[in-house]
C-alpha cells in the first residue's frame, strides 16, 4: 500500500471506489444517500482540488498485476470562514476497515495543509465510534451540536489529542 495525491486521472478509480463500498460506507461517508457520484459531485472531489485550499490523498494498494487498487482516499478542504479550519473526510474501502488505514492517512493528509488551519470542524454520524476516535488522535476534539444522528465537531489541531 502507498500514499500519494489524488489525481485527475483517478476520477474513473473514484468512481469505481465509490461503487464498491457498502450502503452504510457510503451514508456514513456523505451522511446520507450517495449511491453513485453524480458528475457535478465528481468534478469537486477530483477537479476540485488544488493542492492548497482543497488537498486529497489516496491509498493505493499494489495488486499482483496491474495499477495500484484504490483503497482509501482522504481530503481536507479549507474554510470560507474562519480561514484557520478545515473540513475533513476520510474513506476506506470496506475490505479494508479495522486495518488502520485512516490512522495512518490522516496525519500524513495534516502534515500537507497550509498554514493557518488550525482546526478541522467537520460532522460524524453519531454511530461512528471509529471516525471520532480517528479525529481524537489528532487533536482535542469538542463536540459543537448534532442531533440523535449527526455530530458537529471541532478538532483543535494545536492542543495535544486527550
Amino acid at each position: 500500500m502507498w500514499l500519494r495525491p489524488l489525481r485527475r486521472s483517478d476520477r474513473d478509480a473514484l468512481v469505481a471506489f465509490h461503487d464498491s463500498l457498502s450502503h452504510e460506507s457510503k451514508r456514513r461517508r456523505f451522511l446520507g444517500d450517495q449511491e453513485h457520484l453524480t458528475p457535478q459531485l465528481l468534478d469537486v472531489l477530483v477537479d476540485g482540488v488544488d493542492g492548497v485550499e482543497h488537498i486529497a490523498l489516496a491509498a493505493l494498494a499494489e495488486p499482483v498485476d496491474g495499477p495500484g487498487q484504490l483503497v482509501g482516499t482522504a481530503r481536507l478542504a479549507r474554510a470560507a470562514h474562519p480561514r484557520s479550519a478545515a473540513d475533513v473526510a476520510v474513506t476506506v474501502r470496506d475490505s479494508w476497515h479495522g486495518r488502520g488505514l485512516a490512522t495512518v492517512m490522516l496525519p500524513v493528509l495534516l502534515s500537507w495543509r497550509v498554514p493557518g488551519i488550525t482546526h478541522l470542524r467537520t460532522v460524524v454520524a453519531r454511530n461512528n465510534p471509529a471516525s471520532l476516535a480517528m479525529l481524537r488522535r489528532v487533536g482535542r476534539l469538542r463536540e459543537m451540536g448534532g442531533d440523535q444522528d449527526l455530530v458537529y465537531v471541532e478538532v483543535d489541531l494545536t492542543a495535544r489529542p486527550d
